[in-house]
């Protein structure tokens, strides 16, 4: 592992026509219904079908989930928020949560999963730059520094900023910590959904 450099924050989105209100009584049905504040072991589908008693569609990919959504034939939808932030700015769907720490700095009208009492509610999809396993300490380590400055330049951060990446340059060392934290946070996740094994 060299560095981590920067996630992209998943977020929840819905027809303009389905409003903050439906979703704030959607989500006190999942509090009874579960008997307690839904969180990390519910992902977003499942809270919002079991909310919603909604039909769960499979699309190839989050663009094609986002037309779905823009189109009428969803009313619900989650995914990465870079392809869906212009459509939120523009009002064409409305945001209803962001699945990170802190709200996106250009949404600020959006709250975060936290925020709505979701208890580490945080799904982001990060970009980390590893290396083969045999490559010597040295060359790790020069790897690291540099990304880490390229990572730390403005205009660099503005760069991702503007690609839906929110920059949070670790090492190696401190990624490693996160890669321990989650794997027993997924794989409890995979075990609860029944997923098999490929």
């Amino acid at each position: 592992m060299i560095v981590a450099a920067a996630s992209r924050p998943r977020c929840l989105v819905v027809a303009t026509g389905l409003t903050a209100a439906l979703w704030g009584a959607a989500a006190v049905l999942v509090r009874v219904a579960a008997g307690q504040p839904a969180g990390p072991d519910q992902t977003l589908v499942r809270l919002c079908l079991v909310a919603l008693a909604a039909a769960s569609i499979v699309f190839s990919g989050g663009g094609e989930a986002l037309q779905a959504l823009l189109s009428g034939t969803v009313q619900l939808s989650s995914g990465t928020l870079a392809p869906a932030f212009p459509f939120i700015k523009s009002g064409a769907i409305k945001g209803l949560a962001i699945c990170s720490e802190k709200r996106w700095p250009d949404l600020p009208d959006v709250p975060t999963m936290l925020e709505q009492g979701y208890n580490d509610f945080v799904f982001e999809t990060y970009t980390a730059l590893l290396a083969p396993a045999a490559t010597p300490p040295e060359v790790v380590r020069k790897l690291e520094a540099e990304v880490l400055a390229i990572l730390a330049r403005p205009d660099m951060r503005a760069l991702l900023a503007k690609s839906g990446f929110d920059v949070r340059a670790k090492d190696g060392k401190d990624h490693m910590a996160r890669v321990a934290r989650e794997v027993p946070m997924y794989t409890d996740i995979i075990n609860q959904a029944g997923i098999k094994k490929l």
